[in-house]
């Protein structure tokens, strides 16, 4: 979503918003571009049993502005406020299947990414930190 506001909007003789100023309140901004992909493995081991591997990367592009809070003469004007950083995540999961049982190993963030997101002033936020899970499901 490559969106623009697409006139000047003014308080008095303020200017708020310039046309081609990007939409969104810094620094939750909507991305350009976004991306994701996975693939899947399926590895059949023995009669019954199976191995299944996944990884999946997604991809947010960071927008470029114009950002509205750059303007120094809008009311609204704060160098501290700036649109996220481009940001990548990959998942991982493997699985190995046997009738009636089932084991899955995932691991989330497995780059352990940690970009800066939402900043506001001294307040920031990034990804939950690389993740280990172990699952174990018995059908009977």
């Amino acid at each position: 979503a490559d969106a623009h506001f697409t006139q000047t909007v003014k308080s008095g003789d303020a200017v708020v918003v310039r046309s081609g100023d990007a939409l969104g309140q810094p620094p939750l901004m909507p991305s350009p571009w976004t991306a994701t992909a996975s693939i899947d493995y399926i590895l059949a081991l023995r009669s019954g049993v199976s191995a299944n591997f996944r990884a999946q990367g997604a991809y947010r592009s960071r927008n470029p502005g114009p950002l509205y809070t750059d303007n120094p003469t809008s009311p609204e004007y704060n160098p501290d406020f700036k649109a996220d950083p481009a940001t990548n995540i990959v998942n991982l999961q493997a699985q190995l299947q046997w009738p009636g049982l089932e084991l899955t190993l995932l691991v989330d963030n497995a780059m352990d990414a940690q970009p800066i997101l939402g900043r506001r002033g001294t307040y920031v936020t990034t990804f939950r930190p690389r993740t280990v899970g172990l699952s174990a499901t018995f059908r009977f």
